[in-house]
């Protein structure tokens, strides 16, 4: 008899009734939560939904500034909140990290140690984002109450931060013939780069065609644009 099914308030009487009512609820237990644990489930957390409130926010190995980003989220995703702990949110359920020498293929910035301290325990890691730019409302979308240009670029990047220049660079290119309204509308307007100049504000688009000699660049800190 497993030591988890107490036989002390079956009478004489019923103890055999008692008994298989017991083990048939152990068993019940056990059956529960093996499936949930295939799933990958916690029976004792309800996951909630949140929207991102910032123009980007770094997912981490481990709730901390000092783990490994993994990538970023951007204005009004939606992420789905599986932890909570001292001002961060786990965003994922544990997965592989691609573990080889002890460094980490999955990092795009910060430690790439596959170590406890940068959440990679086991060669598993979840994501985590800081609680402060959640929110469990989702936000308005930047081109509410826009009209004109400023509605077509308005799913671009930074919208709310580098609106004027997009707008204007828009015109800019519109009117001179190299870009059409209908290239913004397909793009979704100018997207952040992170690749050659990740360290400046800058973003590209495509018109005229999706392949490399139709991208165009935009330096929204200075207003430059360049092929």
């Amino acid at each position: 008899m497993p030591p988890s099914v107490s036989l002390g308030l079956c009478s004489t009487q019923h103890w055999l009734h008692c008994v298989s009512n017991a083990a048939e609820g152990l068993i019940l237990r056990t059956a529960i939560l093996a499936i949930l644990a295939m799933l990958g489930a916690s029976p004792s957390f309800a996951a909630d939904t949140y929207w991102v409130t910032a123009d980007f926010l770094n997912r981490r190995t481990c709730p901390s500034t000092h783990c490994g980003i993994v990538g970023q989220l951007f204005y009004r995703e939606e992420v789905t909140a599986y932890e909570e702990r001292d001002g961060w949110v786990r965003i994922s359920k544990p997965s592989d990290t691609s573990c080889r020498e002890g460094q980490s293929d999955y990092l795009d910035a910060g430690g790439t140690s596959c170590s406890d301290s940068n959440g990679k325990e086991y060669s598993k890691s979840a994501e985590w984002v800081a609680s402060k730019y959640l929110t469990a409302t989702r936000p308005a979308h930047p081109g509410d109450g826009e009209e004109g240009v400023a509605k077509v670029v308005s799913n671009s990047d930074d919208f709310m931060k580098y609106k004027s220049t997009f707008v204007k660079a828009t015109n800019e290119l519109v009117t001179s013939g190299r870009c059409t309204l209908d290239d913004f509308r397909q793009m979704s307007g100018w997207l952040k780069t992170f690749t050659t100049y990740h360290e400046r504000p800058v973003y590209f688009t495509y018109c005229g065609g999706l392949n490399r000699p139709n991208r165009i660049y935009l330096n929204a800190a200075t207003g430059q644009i360049w092929q």
